[in-house]
């Protein structure tokens, strides 16, 4: 019963935006821009005319996932917006010899199971996709490295060169045609006809890029064009690489800074224009809204209005307490509507046409509930088994090798499996794993004992499951119930979370943001009901959930949901 549904995996960081959206300067000198006073790597975007009449946030709003985005971001939080997280890829980008040496080693490495290429990955999804990434590329740059040594093609070479052109010219500088005919003309990349001249188109390009680039980024940048133009021809015997793979390893090198650059642009453009588009994306979703379904007096919703009347009956049955005014449908709409009906409902059901962009969301919080259940039970069994003390997992943040385990153990129990044998197998394997790295010298009666333990728990057979099922959900209620203007909630559970109201200066002095503060809190709420192991994946999906119910009801709830209760209970008591 809890894992029949399935798990969208869905990273709200990460929001979708179309390349074309993004007007650069039109600058007609035959000189590649300056990075005088730069403080970011928007130097291009930064000099556009005034957003020209508003034509950047028009273009924006022209994504409705990217508007509805904006809206679940706290607005205390849209100063840490970004279309992408590029830490990741800025991590290798920042100094040369650090790249050549360990990024380009590992890119020429065969990908392992237990050695994901970016640093600091946790999520067994993540990581398993960064190496089949990773053996893909590899592929490609081997192919182009032996097609130049083995056979003098320079084919795949010369591709590889062409799509750093084409990421400079359509990404960073689109208007500048100038550029594009004198300092990246593709001609020049046909040239390449030896091994001495694979290096020699990539120079004007690095002078390009390094020149939008912001300060903290183009020294790199800088430091890989002083090392070409001075070079002896040695420089590849610096990090032990032929010619070839320095020429590959140099265009590899390039193409990320590219791609970093154009995040940078996309970030703060998003940012600028973040601000005006919360103000007015209420009101826009409302307007597309009625466009799909109709005036809000007479549209076709009928999934919302079926999940409004499960609300109504829910109410009726626990005491006859039917909502009689706006607040009391408020909180029946939050507390028994979002978390009983959707979040923890065990029955199939259709998404409410109000959440039509939200169900990639609810579905990851589903399954993060359903994960968080299931594996804090066998959690206890596994300590139980191995005699570890609890405080174990008490730390937080958890250090990187159990965040490992624990993301196992959610892949395996969110695992879309048609065998149940299979899925059991899989499930006992990662808790055992999680039991050997808590006492490495586990004997096999032991697994035998976990194995059985973990088929008892998947089929819904141990009680603790209803129990840290029921604190959970009551959980949710708090954080559900809370309005849109504080981070107060409390609850049932004995405890609560003491939140201040929002201000324009900040969170209760060193919190940098509203959801700092709020999971930071939950995460001492959720530990303290037995969730340590998942308790900053639930404080993470409770502040969405939080969020998802706020957009929806400044969108919705005068306008539609008031209404259509109203409907509802009439319907009912004419029935009744």
């Amino acid at each position: 019963r809890y894992t029949d549904t399935h798990h969208t995996n869905h990273d709200t960081r990460h929001i979708p935006i179309q390349n074309n959206m993004t007007p650069f300067s039109r600058q007609t000198t035959g000189q590649p821009p300056s990075n005088t006073d730069q403080s970011s790597s928007i130097s291009a975007a930064n000099r556009e005319d005034n957003d020209r009449n508003g034509e950047t946030t028009q273009k924006l709003l022209q994504n409705a996932h990217l508007v509805h985005a904006i809206l679940l971001t706290d607005r205390l939080d849209l100063k840490n917006l970004r279309i992408l997280d590029e830490s990741s890829i800025a991590l290798h980008t920042t100094n040369v010899d650090e790249f050549m040496r360990r990024y380009w080693k590992e890119l020429r490495s065969p990908a392992t199971q237990d050695e994901p290429i970016w640093r600091g990955t946790a999520n067994e999804m993540e990581r398993l996709s960064s190496g089949a990434c990773r053996n893909m590329k590899r592929a490609f740059f081997e192919y182009a490295m032996r097609a130049v040594e083995e056979d003098c093609n320079f084919t795949p070479y010369c591709s590889m060169v062409h799509a750093l052109f084409t990421g400079i010219k359509q990404h960073l500088v689109p208007h500048r045609t100038d550029l594009h005919d004198v300092w990246l003309n593709d001609d020049s990349v046909m040239d390449i006809e030896s091994v001495d001249g694979m290096l020699v188109p990539l120079i004007p390009a690095a002078d390009v890029l390094s020149r939008l680039e912001a300060p903290c980024r183009t020294c790199s940048t800088m430091a890989w064009l002083e090392m070409v133009r001075s070079a002896d021809g040695s420089v590849s015997d610096k990090y032990g690489m032929s010619v070839v793979e320095y020429a590959v390893a140099s265009v590899v090198f390039l193409l990320l800074k590219t791609d970093v650059c154009s995040m940078d642009i996309i970030n703060v453009v998003l940012r600028n224009n973040a601000p005006t588009i919360y103000s007015m994306g209420n009101e826009y979703e409302r307007e597309r809204f009625q466009k799909m379904y109709g005036n809000f007096d007479s549209c076709l919703t009928p999934n919302t209005k079926d999940w409004l009347d499960r609300i109504w009956q829910q109410c009726d049955k626990d005491g006859g307490c039917i909502p009689s005014n706006i607040l009391d449908i408020q909180t029946a709409i939050r507390s028994t509507g979002f978390v009983d009906e959707l979040l923890f409902s065990k029955s199939r059901f259709s998404m409410p046409e109000v959440f039509d962009f939200d169900t990639a969301q609810i579905n990851q919080i589903r399954g993060i509930c359903r994960a968080a259940v299931v594996g804090s039970v066998l959690a206890l069994h596994c300590i139980n088994v191995t005699s570890v003390s609890i405080s174990r997992f008490n730390e937080f943040p958890l250090d990187d090798d159990l965040r490992r385990y624990r993301d196992r153990i959610s892949c395996s129990l969110l695992e879309n499996s048609k065998d149940p044998k299979e899925f059991e197998k899989n499930v006992a394997l990662s808790i055992i794993g999680l039991a050997k790295f808590l006492k490495s010298s586990l004997s096999k009666e032991h697994e035998k004992s976990l194995e059985r333990m973990v088929v008892y728990t998947v089929r819904g057979e141990d009680r603790v499951l209803d129990v840290l099922d029921k604190r959970l959900r009551i959980l949710f209620k708090q954080a559900c119930r809370v309005s849109a203007n504080n981070t107060v909630f409390a609850g049932n559970c004995g405890q609560s979370i003491t939140g201040v109201t929002r201000t324009e200066k900040g969170i209760n002095g060193s919190f940098s943001s509203q959801k700092d503060y709020w999971c930071q809190q939950t995460i001492k709420l959720a530990s303290q009901q037995g969730f340590n192991l998942f308790a900053d994946e639930i404080a993470n999906a409770s502040f969405m959930a939080k969020r998802i119910l706020d957009v929806a009801w400044n969108n919705f709830g005068d306008y539609l949901f008031v209404k259509l209760f109203v409907t509802v209970s009439k319907d009912r008591e004419w029935i009744d």
